[in-house]
């Protein structure tokens, strides 16, 4: 898995020649620091798809809710209702909590 990364690294100690100063231990100093730079990418990359997974997953069952016959049904021979034409009008109508009165018409 990790071979096409160690594959620069051996192509650069391989096209250098012998009389450079090269210093081995250090070209692979940097190659482990910029190895592991890639970590935190990485990780965040892994977050996404993660993420992206959950939502994937929750969307799936949002839809899977919404396309449930519903529970309620019409009685049989139930009359239908005249579209609104002016306005719904709420009279004596109220609601509260306990003691404390929320809503009052």
């Amino acid at each position: 898995m990790l071979q096409p990364l160690y594959s620069p690294w051996i192509a650069a100690e391989q096209e250098a020649p012998d009389d450079r100063a090269l210093n081995r231990q250090g070209a692979f100093g940097v190659f482990l620091a910029s190895l592991f730079s890639l970590m935190r990418p990485m990780k965040r990359l892994t977050n996404v798809y993660s993420i992206n997974q959950q939502a994937m997953a929750a969307a799936d069952r949002i839809f899977e809710t919404l396309d449930m016959p519903p529970t309620i049904s019409e009685k049989p021979h139930a009359i239908t209702l005249p579209k609104i034409r002016e306005g719904i009008r709420f009279e004596g109508v109220s609601f509260k909590y306990e003691d404390k009165d929320v809503l009052s018409i």
